[in-house]
């Protein structure tokens, strides 16, 4: 190789290197510095979040809603800024309400790789844009600050899901927390909106271990290959592919929870409310 067509190839592979560099580090730095962005929309249109016959994971979550008294309001979507290596990740929401108890369910469906799986939520907004809000999960947890109760329960079950939301919103209400009259979604969006924004710094400690290891593992590879071979073709290669093999570990771990997610689904949608401990208090 001519001189010159190789310095043309070392420097274009420097310039591939950081793009990729900034591409992949970027959202991850943001979302361990300055906590996941948050945003959503939606419109009322009951007819719009029937099911069409493509989904029988939401199908049979629909039918369950339906059964407990709540009724369509109308589809949405969720978006996540700087959510982990990637910069943006959008959900579709449909969102439901029961007049009767004062209380809102929406579900969430996500892109690849956890298409194919409904998860469902449970909220109830208070006087004061106060929040409670009940998800499936993988297993219990809860975040509860002055204006926000967070849990998370280990069944996709949704009796049980919406037994322990009715719980814990009895708990809160004879505590004096005074419940919000309106049903709207637009009320429901903003309410989340805020929840979000006031939570958005809560689990960055969390975060962070694993983005620091990742860096230094990634910086001291780079740092050595340069201080070995110099700004030459290879430095950039491993800058590049170890990134590649970060991001393929990142995909690997997603595909495998996401068919966990369905598999458990289906066993705890299939399977009697209550019948089982998992999840319990």
């Amino acid at each position: 190789m001519d001189p010159e067509t190789e310095w043309f190839v070392i420097a274009a592979l420097w310039a591939a290197a950081v793009v990729w560099v900034a591409w992949n580090w970027v959202p991850y730095f943001l979302m361990c510095t300055v906590g996941t962005g948050y945003e959503s929309g939606g419109t009322e249109d009951p007819a719009a979040i029937e099911p069409d016959g493509t989904d029988p994971d939401y199908a049979g979550v629909y039918a369950t809603l339906r059964s407990l008294g709540y009724e369509p309001l109308g589809p949405g979507f969720m978006r996540l800024w700087f959510a982990g290596w990637q910069w943006a990740m959008r959900t579709r929401v449909q969102a439901f309400a029961s007049r009767s108890a004062g209380r809102f369910a929406f579900t969430l469906q996500y892109p690849f790789p956890l298409s194919g799986y409904t998860q469902v939520f449970f909220a109830a907004c208070w006087a004061d844009g106060r929040l409670l809000l009940t998800m499936s999960g993988p297993a219990d947890d809860a975040v509860r600050t002055d204006d926000d109760v967070v849990e998370v329960k280990a069944t996709d079950n949704v009796h049980e899901l919406e037994r322990y939301h009715r719980e814990a919103a009895d708990k809160l209400r004879s505590s004096g927390w005074r419940p919000d009259a309106d049903l709207s979604l637009d009320n429901l969006l903003a309410v989340t909106r805020e929840s979000h924004r006031r939570r958005r710094g809560l689990g960055l400690t969390e975060q962070r271990p694993l983005f620091r290891l990742l860096f230094g593992v990634w910086l001291a590879a780079t740092a050595g290959s340069v201080w070995f071979l110099g700004w030459d073709a290879v430095p950039p290669l491993v800058s590049i592919g170890l990134l590649a093999v970060y991001r393929g570990l990142d995909l690997k771990g997603r595909i495998e929870f996401a068919r966990a997610a369905r598999s458990r689904a289906a066993a705890d949608r299939a399977r009697e409310p209550h019948t089982s401990t998992t999840g319990a208090q």
